[in-house]
């Protein structure tokens, strides 16, 4: 489609170089604008869909609720000492023997 509306708009220029009807310029500037805007939103429409991710990895609702839910449960996990924290380090134990 957007080949084609590219081709109407040179054909346009081209009729209104070649005419010398008043009528048929006044066409021709008119389908100048439409088909070239017509053209730009096209192509721009087709480099869009081309860089946009594909829909299976855009998560659903249910989806982000569920890693929402998993993130709040470890940053409880580890806020009452039972895992390792989310920053990824180690937390040194502080304890008072020295067993070696």
């Amino acid at each position: 489609m957007r080949y084609l509306s590219l081709a109407a708009t040179v054909f346009c220029v081209v009729m209104l170089f070649v005419s010398s009807n008043p009528t048929v310029l006044g066409l021709c500037l008119l389908g100048i604008f439409l088909f070239g805007l017509i053209s730009v939103f096209a192509f721009a429409q087709a480099k869009i869909a081309s860089s946009a991710p594909p829909v299976v990895t855009i998560l659903s609702p249910k989806e982000l609720a569920a890693i929402r839910e998993r993130a709040a449960a470890n940053k409880a996990k580890t806020a009452a000492g039972g895992g390792i924290p989310a920053t990824g380090k180690l937390v040194p134990n502080n304890s008072d023997d020295d067993s070696d």
